[in-house]
């Protein structure tokens, strides 16, 4: 049986956590060689791998996922994730369902997964660094909403 995650809710220990308006941001660390099986989550959300390893199993796929690479999952999106021997930390980006509403626009996140390279886009490193230092809330508000617009100027 495939595990739902509702909004906000992620596996491993929460070591930060802040609710925003039209997002959630929260920090999760995992074991060493901590395994999480098939789930998916209720919204949209961005992970970036803070550090260690781990491998992410879909359906017939598998990937790696380093330190410093960004993952996007789309909402319903079914998963595994295995950490390796370090375990690992997630900076995590859950979007609320009313973000489109806000913002009035046509910004379309991806229809499937996406794994960026580490440096693809800046705004969430800039996040990190302003979420872990306890600097000005809205400065973090501002970075989720420039990976939008860094994303939106992505080709299709």
């Amino acid at each position: 049986m495939t595990l739902q995650l509702s909004e906000g809710k992620y596996f491993g220990n929460v070591i930060k956590h802040k609710e925003y308006s039209h997002f959630h941001c929260s920090i999760t660390r995992y074991q060493p060689g901590e395994r999480i099986n098939d789930h998916y989550h209720e919204n949209s959300y961005l992970s970036l791998l803070i550090n260690g390893s781990y491998v992410e199993d879909h359906a017939y796929t598998m990937d790696r996922v380093d330190a410093g690479k960004i993952m996007f999952r789309p909402c319903g999106y079914i998963h595994a994730n295995t950490f390796n021997e370090y375990g690992g930390a997630c900076l995590n980006i859950e979007f609320k369902a009313g973000l489109y509403e806000f913002l009035e626009q046509s910004t379309k996140f991806p229809q499937r997964a996406e794994l960026y390279q580490t440096g693809h886009f800046l705004s969430p490193y800039k996040l990190l660094i302003s979420f872990t230092r306890c600097i000005d809330e809205q400065m973090c508000e501002e970075f989720i909403l420039d990976w939008l617009f860094e994303l939106c100027k992505q080709p299709p």
